[in-house]
């Protein structure tokens, strides 16, 4: 009887162990909508923008001013023109970095071998800004990847946008 006591003893200190951190989760980690947000509203905390502008692939778009900036121009089997913006620096594991890439592979060619390679691809339309978007997105062996890509005078401008720097694709533009 007394390793029965025992047991159930650590099972029920186990049982409000786990109780006591998920509702220190939805208590402190996670907000709900009801609750006021704690974004200041001084001047000095809104970011001003600035646009990026490339005459030679005919696109434009803005992005936040305190983010870091990098073109580098491409081929032989790399992108032809590969632009990347990073709010922390350039890191591989940047969750708020926004790149565009140019290319003259065609979306249908990129999508097969999306297919071919990784799990679960999820292929739908979005139409942001006035430009019909294909939302590409699949599974690596550790990391879900979601891309945005577009079509335009022969080329494929391919997308990676976080949550964050989404709203970078809202202001995309051709100029040609």
């Amino acid at each position: 009887m007394k390793k029965n006591k025992g047991f159930t003893t650590a099972i029920a200190i186990l049982i409000v162990v786990a109780f006591v951190a998920i509702g220190g989760y939805f208590a402190v980690g996670k907000k709900t909508n009801n609750e006021p947000s704690s974004i200041s509203s001084s001047e000095s905390d809104i970011p001003t923008w600035k646009t990026y502008t490339n005459d030679k692939y005919g696109f434009e778009f803005k992005y936040y001013s305190n983010y870091k900036f990098k073109a580098e121009e491409g081929g032989n089997g790399m992108p032809l023109l590969q632009v990347e913006l990073a709010k922390e620096g350039f890191t591989p594991a940047n969750t708020q970095a926004f790149g565009v890439s140019v290319d003259n592979t065609k979306l249908n060619d990129l999508v097969s071998f999306f297919k071919k390679q990784y799990t679960n691809v999820v292929v739908n339309q979005k139409n942001i800004n006035g430009n019909n978007f294909t939302m590409v997105s699949f599974d690596t062996l550790s990391l879900h990847m979601e891309f945005a890509y577009i079509e335009h005078n022969g080329f494929l401008y391919g997308f990676t946008p976080s949550d964050e720097t989404l709203v970078f694709l809202d202001t995309f533009k051709f100029t040609k």
